[in-house]
């Protein structure tokens, strides 16, 4: 329980700032705190105890909306600042289906059993090798998990326990994977882009202060971008020896990192679109960025990977994609969570004749 809380406490701070604590008093009193830990003791089912701690996030985010609007410290440009950065966090949250088809993946890896039954799954057995690891907080099996928070009512005798980020099933599986696959990362994989026609190589660099993530072209011309641009792309055949070259050139053209920081993942991209295609994807986003400033909008350019291309608005944000209009490209993973974290009204697809 009290993993999950933090979790939770570190999001939100990561998206509002430190500001979180400044009201974690008045959202999570002694009383509240004293109910979850009884709850859990008890064995109230997982997805409760995570509907009350969602609860106690939501509080959070709005104690901070209201400690914001009211306090005489903060300009108005910060609380444009503030409430921008809020949006943007909300439109980035992941989807329940990234959970599920991650637990799908490595349940198969570790040789586990999960089925669906209706609306629910079941694992019938969690492998030993996460359980000798993990010890008791993982079950050997859970009749009724499920990946999407209930809104109303549970008709079942024993209520499916959510997994979500906490969860010491997912947990254990996260840590298992980075375990025994994370090096994957570190020694390189290849992606193919089918929007760029130049191949790239996309770099992640952490040190004990920040996490870092850029595209690299081979012309030594470097963008940063959002760490979902990995899982955004396609995964490609092998890398040719010449690809592998250009990826260690790429990052040989980052100069000396910083003397704490290290690769922690690589991925040599393949631009697969051809260079009228290519071209095409460019035009649309800086057209719809001209139209937008010819409306008096200010937009703000995303990076790739965010979900979107272009951001306006200060009291009511909008999140605007560019597509070229012969375009009929699937939409990319993290653009299908940011239209469906935001709703419709909210994001806007435009097509762009190009």
């Amino acid at each position: 329980m009290f993993e999950t809380l933090l979790a939770k406490l570190e999001v939100q701070r990561e998206a509002l700032g430190d500001q979180v604590f400044d009201v974690l008093g008045q959202v999570l009193t002694d009383a509240s705190l004293g109910q979850l830990l009884s709850g859990a003791l008890r064995g109230t089912a997982h997805g409760e105890i995570e509907s009350a701690l969602d609860r106690v996030s939501s509080g959070l985010e709005s104690a901070v909306r209201q400690r914001a609007a009211t306090s005489s410290t903060l300009t108005p440009t910060e609380l444009t600042a503030l409430r921008k950065a809020m949006e943007q966090a909300r439109a980035s949250s992941f989807q329940p289906d990234v959970v599920r088809d991650f637990t799908l993946r490595s349940f198969a890896t570790f040789h586990g059993d999960i089925t669906q039954l209706a609306s629910v799954w079941r694992v019938a057995h969690v492998p030993e090798r996460l359980r000798a690891r993990f010890g008791s907080s993982l079950k050997t099996r859970y009749n009724a998990v499920t990946f999407e928070r209930s809104e109303g009512p549970i008709m079942r005798i024993e209520p499916p326990e959510l997994i979500s980020p906490g969860h010491p099933l997912l947990g254990a599986l996260i840590q298992a994977v980075d375990r025994e696959h994370g090096d994957a990362l570190t020694q390189g994989i290849v992606l193919e882009d089918d929007r760029e026609n130049d191949d790239y190589t996309v770099l992640t660099l952490v040190t004990p202060d920040s996490v870092s993530t850029h595209k690299i072209y081979t012309n030594g011309t470097k963008h940063a971008v959002n760490l979902a641009l990995y899982t955004d792309l396609q995964v490609g055949r092998p890398g040719a020896p010449d690809e592998i070259a250009a990826a260690k050139k790429a990052i040989a053209a980052l100069g000396a990192p910083h003397t704490d920081a290290r690769i922690a993942a690589v991925a040599h991209v393949r631009g697969t679109a051809d260079p009228r295609t290519g071209e095409a994807w460019r035009t649309a986003r800086q057209r719809l960025h001209d139209e937008l400033t010819a409306a008096g909008e200010a937009p703000v350019n995303a990076l790739p990977g965010q979900g979107w291309d272009l951001m306006t608005g200060d009291d009511e944000i909008t999140f605007w994609s560019a597509v070229p209009a012969s375009s009929h490209a699937q939409r990319r993973r993290s653009e299908q969570h940011a239209a469906a974290n935001v709703g419709a009204a909210h994001y806007i697809l435009r097509g762009i004749h190009t």
